[in-house]
């Protein structure tokens, strides 16, 4: 016992490790709202194929980003990144979770075109999550 605290070290740093998983699904929430909202600026309903070129380009880039082997976030903070919590590598589980959430995105959304690029970046998630499995 530290100092006479019944939880020893966890007394010095009672905060606890972020979740990942939960910290995926609010990224994928963010990367789904600048999408729809590319799509919007974009075009809309008058620009419809400029605007789906520039989604699917920015819906391909982030799973570029997200799914190779060296995938490491960047840390916006001074002093060294918690690389001990975030590894660098994301699990075939939490590709999967990606890929789940861009699947709930294509249900909700209400244009057919967008539907499709969420499918592309599903079957991207998907494909290397069940790989890692």
């Amino acid at each position: 016992m530290i100092g006479g605290n019944r939880f020893g070290r966890s007394a010095l740093n009672p905060q606890p490790l972020p979740p990942r998983l939960r910290f995926l699904r609010a990224l994928t929430r963010v990367i789904v709202a600048r999408v729809e909202m590319l799509h919007d600026l974009a075009g809309g309903k008058d620009g419809e194929e400029r605007g789906i070129i520039i989604v699917s380009g920015y819906v391909q880039r982030v799973t570029d980003e997200l799914c190779p082997d060296t995938f490491r976030p960047r840390w916006p903070f001074p002093g060294p990144p918690p690389w001990w919590w975030f590894a660098t590598k994301l699990s075939g589980l939490e590709l999967v979770v990606l890929a789940a959430e861009f699947e709930q995105a294509g249900q909700e959304t209400y244009s057919d075109d967008l539907r499709r690029v969420f499918d592309t970046g599903r079957a991207r998630f998907a494909e290397v999550g069940m790989g890692r499995l």
